[in-house]
């Protein structure tokens, strides 16, 4: 995989841009204190109370409550292992860790928490790591103000704002990681430049989701034709950043089409129906631009 990239002109480094990023998303004493606070409460009240955890749609579990220190920001933050290994996978299939909020008090802002199975609790292995460093980019993201939206959305406006926040997060946690830990990939993926691999993860797993939610009557079909068109027309404007170049949004632009195909493709591995009635606009939208390509 490829270091640098040129970019405008100059040299893109990503490793400059990984440590910009890591400084940018460094919590302030204050801030960390105020994180530390509410997880030392939360963890208090479980131990008293020994409340379950719940995965979403996947039911609930018990849990282990553990401080774990990043590798990337010498900061300690609170993992909840799931002991439920099945309602976990259930919940979060094919997700090593996610990252998740709670409840701790009225008064309090809602807790950012790492939860994982506890069969990874003690795996050092390569790729167990660099997940958890990823999820602490994302616990420090929510410390800052910013936490990761559900892909679930009604209106127009409501979808494009939360799929271009996931992607600007997750681009920023997949940059980290990347650069720390470089990925073992397939040739075609090899060719492509660091920052080009983290955005192709980031936007891609987000339009798989919309995509899956659509079907399941998460996301409202009437809406995700248009949702198509515009993305790539706003996606400069939402997208671009000092780690996030002009080149790279237009990369990004100039494969959007060709990336909902592939789309549709992962969604029927997961077991989708691309067929399904919600998403004939995702398939009408494809073949107009498909003529219009010819």
């Amino acid at each position: 995989m490829r270091g640098q990239g040129t970019r405008e002109g100059t040299t893109f480094d990503p490793r400059r841009a990984a440590q910009r990023l890591l400084r940018a998303l460094r919590p302030s004493a204050p801030l960390y204190a105020d994180y530390r606070h509410r997880a030392d409460i939360y963890v208090a009240a479980h131990q008293e109370r020994r409340a379950a955890l719940r995965l979403g749609r996947g039911g609930e579990t018990s849990v282990l409550l553990q401080f774990r220190r990043s590798l990337l920001f010498g900061k300690s933050y609170l993992i909840a292992w799931a002991e439920d290994h099945a309602a976990y996978d259930a919940a979060m299939p094919g997700f090593d860790a996610i990252t998740s909020e709670v409840s701790v008090a009225r008064n309090l802002a809602p807790l950012p928490i790492v939860v994982a199975s506890i069969l990874h609790r003690r795996n050092r292995s390569r790729g167990f790591p660099s997940a958890m460093e990823h999820e602490f980019v994302h616990l420090n993201q929510a410390i800052l103000g910013t936490s990761i939206p559900s892909l679930e959305a009604e209106v127009l406006p409501d979808l494009l704002d939360a799929f271009f926040t996931v992607v600007r997060l997750e681009y920023e946690a997949y940059l980290i990681e990347m650069v720390r830990w470089r990925p073992r990939l397939e040739s075609q993926l090899d060719r492509l430049a660091v920052d080009q691999l983290a955005l192709l993860r980031a936007h891609t797993s987000a339009i798989e989701q919309i995509l899956s939610r659509a079907a399941s009557g998460s996301v409202t079909a009437g809406i995700l034709r248009e949702f198509l068109d515009l993305v790539p027309r706003r996606a400069m404007k939402r997208l671009k950043s000092t780690a996030c170049r002009p080149a790279l949004v237009r990369w990004f632009q100039e494969r959007w089409s060709g990336d909902v195909a592939a789309a549709m493709r992962v969604i029927r591995e997961k077991g989708v129906d691309p067929s399904h009635p919600s998403l004939r606009p995702v398939r009408d939208w494809l073949l107009a631009r498909a003529r219009r390509q010819n």
